[in-house]
């Protein structure tokens, strides 16, 4: 259910957006500064599209180290080595800005729910409610058990206990439960109850059954996180699940329920007036910056020998003729073929594995419209992903011949989504 986990001092990180702390009026209140951000004087619609934008730029930054991990990228050779990744040095403050972000993210959220509820904007308190999910089960993924039950309780509890990752996915399923049960509301839903839900919300515009099927789609994913597949004496497959949690329950609901998940089409992305002066965080990071220079995260990270081979070999991508190599990667000048480097070699041992003779990392495929491109936070792709593999578990009804389906509609989704045809994907 979890990558790795990391004990950190249970200090969290509190927004300088929004406080969701009050404070009592006084007649002379002389101390207060007039300037200091309150729920009096921010609320919750206008701090919707922000957090949203957050969730978007975290979403496409904060990943480098598993991209590394996963063969994806590398380290140029032109650069030293970055040690805590390259050795898997787990410190207390490796990689701290996710913990950091995602906190900061997940309050902005709680601000959100606790302000909507008060007011009976049930549209803008389950997407409040749905993202918060988000945002705890990326922390939950990564460390384990983590503060949630006392988190965001201010000066009331200034050290917040550590509650299991089981309990906490059990709650953020519960949460989603909350949030559907809000959208499907007609008083607490309506455009009337929910002011300018259309523009403050980046990424479904109101869209009460998208949220839906996002927050249908975010409890799938809970479900496969918790799952894995073990092997009984004769060799077979079994499933295996987390204790503590009811996978097959939950699922079965999720069916219940009805409205399904996001489909083809259907990824949940922003694009909030992205510009050459305010662009994409993906390209921000990985392309160029604001001002026009390179960015240097780009600049050191390059395409990973596994997964693009070197000149003279192929790699994982190029496998029966996979055209998405070339929407992910871009080739180096002059190349006809994609180069990477092996993950954690020394720098200046090969001089073809240096800067430019290495392929880069932002592929046509993730941003089609460079500065402009919408930022995503879960694809279509990612969701019949999800979907094949609880038919294949015998999670959702489909069995076998509908994992085999959605097995295909998830390949071809994620060649149309990377730019290419469904020509390409059944080609391929």
């Amino acid at each position: 259910m979890k990558l790795f986990k990391i004990k950190y001092f249970a200090i969290l990180a509190f927004t300088t957006a929004v406080v969701a702390t009050g404070c009592k009026k006084a007649e002379f209140a002389i101390n207060t500064n007039p300037d200091d951000v309150t729920a009096s004087t921010v609320d919750y619609k206008s701090v919707l599209p922000a957090a949203q934008s957050y969730t978007a730029t975290i979403t496409a930054n904060r990943w480098r180290f598993l991209q590394h991990w996963m063969g994806y990228w590398a380290r140029s050779g032109s650069y030293q080595s970055e040690d805590q990744i390259e050795t898997y040095e787990f410190t207390n403050d490796f990689q701290n800005s996710i913990w950091n972000n995602y906190y900061y993210n997940a309050n902005n959220y709680n601000f959100i729910v606790t302000n909507a509820n008060a007011k009976g904007a049930g549209t803008y308190e389950a997407i409040g409610r749905i993202m918060k999910a988000l945002d705890f089960q990326v922390l939950v993924d990564i460390y384990g058990n983590i503060p949630y039950s006392e988190a965001f309780k201010g000066t009331d509890v200034k050290t917040p206990k550590y509650d299991d990752d089981a309990a906490i996915y059990n709650d953020l399923l519960r949460q989603c439960d909350i949030a559907i049960g809000l959208l499907k509301d007609p008083i607490l839903s309506a455009p009337d109850a929910n002011p300018a839900i259309a523009t403050n919300d980046l990424m479904f515009q109101g869209s009460t059954i998208k949220w839906i099927k996002f927050a249908n789609t975010l409890k799938l994913r809970i479900l496969i996180h918790a799952s894995t597949t073990k092997f009984d004496a004769t060799g077979a497959e079994i499933n295996s699940f987390a204790p503590g949690i009811d996978v097959v329950a939950e699922a079965a609901a999720i069916s219940a329920e009805g409205s399904g998940f996001l489909e083809a089409g259907e990824t949940a992305q922003i694009e909030p007036g992205f510009s050459g002066t305010k662009p994409n965080p993906y390209y921000r990071t990985y392309r160029f910056t604001e001002t026009g220079t390179v960015a240097s995260s780009g600049d050191v990270t390059k395409a990973n020998k596994y997964a693009v081979g070197a000149s003279d070999d192929g790699g994982y991508y190029q496998y029966n003729g996979d055209k998405r190599v070339n929407q992910l990667y871009v080739l180096p000048a002059g190349a006809t073929k994609q180069r990477g480097i092996t993950f954690g070699e020394v720098s200046g041992v090969d001089a073809n594995n240096q800067g430019n003779k290495l392929s880069s990392i932002w592929g046509k495929g993730l941003l089609p419209n460079d500065a402009t491109t919408k930022a995503w936070i879960l694809t279509s792709t990612e969701s019949l992903f999800l979907q094949a593999e609880a038919d294949y578990r015998g999670l959702l009804p489909g069995g076998m011949a509908g994992a085999q389906a959605k097995l295909a509609a998830a390949v071809r989704e994620s060649f149309v989504w990377l730019g290419l045809t469904t020509t390409d994907a059944t080609n391929y």
